[in-house]
């Protein structure tokens, strides 16, 4: 039997969702509303061509999750995690330090 993109998409998302909703309920107390706003459309996500993993976006933290079988087909929780906070500076512009080395 063949998926559809479509089929494929809604299991990918309904296990990234949960995914993210479970890293950040044992992360931080406020979990609710962190999450309030998390869907389908507030989190960016790019899987990996070949492999079971898919890095996510969603508001200031990054995650990278590692699933045993292919999350597009099959729902599951990550077998591996990891995560991280975005720097809140990430997107400025990078400054070189101007001052005078040396001190001169």
């Amino acid at each position: 039997m063949k998926l559809s993109d479509a089929t494929k998409k809604a299991t990918l998302e309904k296990n990234l969702l949960s995914a993210v909703k479970y890293t950040l309920h044992h992360r931080y107390l406020e979990y609710k509303e962190i999450t309030k706003d998390l869907n389908a459309d507030t989190m960016l996500y790019e899987p990996q061509k070949g492999t079971y993993t898919v890095y996510v976006k969603f508001k200031k933290y990054l995650f990278f999750y590692s699933f045993k079988m292919d999350p597009e087909i099959y729902l599951q929780t990550p077998e591996n995690e990891v995560f991280y906070l975005r720097p809140e500076n990430l997107d400025d512009p990078h400054k070189e330090n101007t001052a005078n080395p040396g001190g001169k």
